[in-house]
């Protein structure tokens, strides 16, 4: 069994104040924190983040695309038929948690980054994306009309990005094209 295990809680994530929603029993649960810093290429992006609660894995027929710097993998991938499966070597939740805790907005980014990149890689694309990890924006249809909600979530940047591609109305054509958008909202 491994240490993060015994960790329990919720992380709350929030701009201003994070803060545990539910405090572990043990405060001195949380206070190890094991960390490997990914740095390399993949998805023609430059990569160098910190990752938190690492999953040492050997690899045997699969190809590791992203390392840390000690060597371990980061981000394992491997094909399979049409299809392709991705392993990442660390927890998403507790790095990108990590990154709250330590005000780095860098690595918050660059996980970003790696998981959307995932995605693009995978052939998957939303039909709504929003630049802006803080502003969430989603596409509800009914096969003959559609809505996109914005949202603010708090964020400090309220500048964003959304894209919308893919999306048939139903009338025959679709949208394509990406819409900047600043939000304001009221604390």
């Amino acid at each position: 069994m491994t240490q993060r295990i015994m960790r329990s809680g919720v992380w709350v994530p929030s701009l201003k104040n994070p803060k545990w929603a539910f405090p572990p029993d043990s405060p001195d649960a949380e206070s190890v924190v094991i960390r490997r810093t990914v740095r390399g290429t993949a998805f023609g992006l430059d990569f160098n983040f910190s990752a938190v609660s690492p999953r040492p894995c050997v690899t045997t027929s699969s190809e590791v695309v992203l390392k840390t710097v000690s060597g371990e993998p980061a981000l394992v991938r491997r094909r399979v038929g049409k299809g392709q499966v991705f392993l990442l070597g660390f927890c998403v939740q507790d790095s990108y948690f990590q990154t709250w805790k330590d005000n780095d907005e860098t690595s918050r980014e660059q996980l970003r980054r790696l998981l959307h990149s995932l995605t693009e890689d995978a052939g998957l694309h939303a039909h709504v994306y929003s630049s802006n990890p803080d502003i969430e924006a989603a596409l509800r249809t009914n096969g003959k009309e559609g809505f996109v909600f914005v949202i603010n979530h708090e964020a400090e940047k309220p500048e964003t990005q959304v894209r919308m591609a893919d999306w048939d109305s139903g009338s025959g054509g679709s949208s394509t094209s990406p819409t900047n958008m600043r939000s304001s909202s009221t604390r």
